[in-house]
């Protein structure tokens, strides 16, 4: 675990000393970097994009989910960015563009949940009447009768 850290401790300086310290720069400078550079450049302009917004998006989604599901939305929404950041036509105008992005993915998580819900509720509500339906302590001929109609193989 300490190799772990020192090494990502290490990678962060080198980025530093490399690129200098990212939080400085604009929303557009910081995408430009995303898009424009790779490796450690690049990961440490996205991390500081994120840092920077992560706030906002999740108090974004929390309107319209429960934490969780605000979370996963927030992430989601830095996925979003990730793969559209060379389509971004304002890079100035980031905080906004991510603030519509997570209202959208909000809303689309908050209808699947309560889809999700409301299928859950139904299967609920089929297993209960069945279950009432199906006396156990009753024979049920009608199901022997299939079962002797099968072949000797497969009963």
């Amino acid at each position: 675990m300490t190799g772990e850290r020192s090494e990502a401790a290490l990678k962060h300086l080198r980025t530093l000393f490399n690129e200098g310290a990212v939080g400085a720069l604009t929303d557009g400078e910081l995408l430009g970097r995303f898009v424009g550079q790779q490796g450690e450049a690049a990961e440490a302009a996205f991390a500081a994009l994120v840092e920077r917004h992560a706030p906002m998006v999740l108090l974004v989604c929390q309107q319209f989910l429960e934490l969780h599901d605000a979370q996963d939305a927030s992430q989601a929404t830095f996925l979003v960015l990730a793969k559209k950041a060379r389509s971004i036509k304002r890079p100035e105008a980031l905080g906004s563009w991510l603030h519509g992005v997570a209202l959208r993915v909000a809303a689309k998580a908050k209808v699947a949940a309560a889809r999700r819900r409301a299928h859950e509720r139904r299967g609920v509500e089929m297993a209960a009447r069945i279950e009432s339906e199906w006396d156990r302590s009753e024979p049920h001929p009608e199901l022997h009768q299939e079962i002797d109609r099968l072949p000797e193989r497969v009963r």
